[in-house]
């Protein structure tokens, strides 16, 4: 018969797990509310709609929005975060890039815009740093899934009953923006959907199991389907072409690693280490041969216009190559939008990620940006080639957002493509488990303390 104490530390360990479960639970839910408000649709919908589309009324209630939804992830990084020797390379790179795009503040040309940016990098900066420091990937990737539901639902919704901006218009062509008021802010959830769920149905493919596993994989492959669905009505050649190419490019590194590994005995650090130029100048000889890339997505010479933006954000480059002109501030400042063509006037953004940051840090930068991709990259392709699934799924995410910031400007505060490309680039081999670990310890510590209590 077992002892009184023994007993009693039992029933104190199983009350520990079972809070534990539900401290996991109440985590999870927050980290898809999360997700689902950084797509910034649902944000930007509630407070346009509540303020009758004035789009100057609500800038600080958004601000204040989303710095509320991400607070409880700094609380929780906070407690989490442990030594800075601790740090993965790419999360010093993104810290340092973070504070000194914060410290360009000082000598901005748009002072108060730049401010409010940069401090919305940084939040979101640890915002990422926090998922990837407290959810294994392979759970990010469900918690990501579920978190784009929502707002797909409720673009489709809007955009049957033609809800204001529900709908974007060009000439006598239509397509699909939902809540999102932009189809190409609502591709990438549709398409970063589609590429959760199809790592889901990979590992649920390698695992053996019943029929709740098959019924499982019936509801993963049909979610998959009306994301697909979604991202093709916004007919979004951003978040199309940067899916096709990151899952291609999976596929290929894959391909190429196991025949060099088998003839040439390739050093597998090595050749995750060469692929980042190799994925480089892919890229660069796209956007050289933009004529023909535009042409094969049926679309006008120089990315529908973006050559433009383009060159003159180059511009604001070279005349402040040193320090720039602070974080997104060219497109804010006098200086530079008095010298822009009249066609560009009333626009704030430069369509490329790149230059934002070459044009508002300088080359300085340009530099760590190109530290933290490069080594975060190839942290990315270790994990792929070494046959894990949530490799497949960094790696998908780091190759879409790279790609997709080359037309958009998705490296930002308060977006979670941003928070997402943190995470996968940030995950460090037996990180997932620190959580987990350290609330495991605690709980046992307290139970061994009760243990060892002697009896009254």
């Amino acid at each position: 018969m077992p002892a009184p104490r023994d007993r009693r530390a039992g029933d104190l360990t199983s009350s520990a797990v079972d809070r534990r479960a539900w401290c996991q639970r109440i985590e999870d839910g927050y980290v898809v509310i999360l997700l689902f408000a950084l797509t910034q649709g649902p944000v930007l919908s509630l407070w346009f709609h509540h303020t009758g589309f004035d789009l100057e009324t609500p800038a600080t209630a958004i601000r204040i929005t989303y710095l509320m939804v991400q607070l409880p992830a700094l609380v929780l990084l906070g407690r989490r975060f442990g030594p800075l020797r601790s740090l993965p390379t790419p999360a010093t790179a993104l810290a340092c890039l973070a504070a000194w795009m914060f410290l360009s503040t000082a000598w901005s040309q748009a002072r108060m815009h730049t401010f409010d940016e940069a401090s919305a990098l940084v939040v979101t900066t640890c915002v990422g740093l926090y998922l990837a420091r407290s959810i294994r990937p392979e759970r990010l990737a469900a918690l990501v899934l579920v978190a784009m539901q929502p707002g797909l639902l409720l673009s489709e919704w809007a955009s049957r009953r033609s809800w204001p901006a529900a709908l974007d218009f060009n000439l006598d062509e239509s397509w699909w923006a939902g809540i999102y008021l932009n189809k190409n802010s609502l591709g990438p959830p549709a398409a970063i959907g589609a590429a959760a769920g199809a790592v889901l149905l990979v590992q649920a493919l390698r695992r053996s199991g019943g029929l709740s596993s098959r019924s499982g994989m019936v509801v993963l492959a049909l979610v998959i389907a009306y994301d697909l669905r979604i991202l093709l009505l916004t007919r979004s050649k951003v978040s199309l072409g940067a899916l096709g190419a990151a899952a291609a490019l999976a596929v290929v590194l894959m391909i190429v690693h196991g025949l060099g590994r088998r003839r040439l005995a390739l050093d597998d650090g090595r050749f995750a280490f060469w692929t980042f130029p190799v994925l480089g100048a892919f890229v660069s000889m796209m956007i050289v041969a933009n004529e023909q890339v535009s042409s094969l997505f049926g679309r006008a010479s120089g990315f529908t216009g973006r050559d433009i933006y383009w060159s003159e954000t180059w511009q604001a480059f070279i005349d402040r190559p040193v320090l720039g002109w602070g974080w997104l501030a060219p497109w804010h400042a006098p200086t530079f939008r008095d010298q822009l063509p009249v066609e560009l006037l009333g626009d704030t953004w430069s369509h490329s990620a790149y230059l934002d940051v070459l044009a508002g840090g300088g080359v300085l930068a340009g530099a760590l940006l190109l530290a933290s991709l490069w080594s975060g990259w190839s942290a990315a392709v270790l994990e792929l080639i070494s046959g894990r699934t949530q490799g497949a799924w960094s790696l998908l995410l780091v190759v879409f957002v790279l790609i997709a910031s080359t037309q958009e400007s998705f490296l930002i505060g308060n977006h979670f493509l941003f928070v997402l490309l943190v995470a996968a680039m940030c995950v460090q081999p037996d990180s997932n488990t620190v959580v987990e670990r350290q609330l495991s310890s605690d709980a046992m510590s307290s139970t061994m303390r009760f243990a060892e209590r002697p009896s009254p």
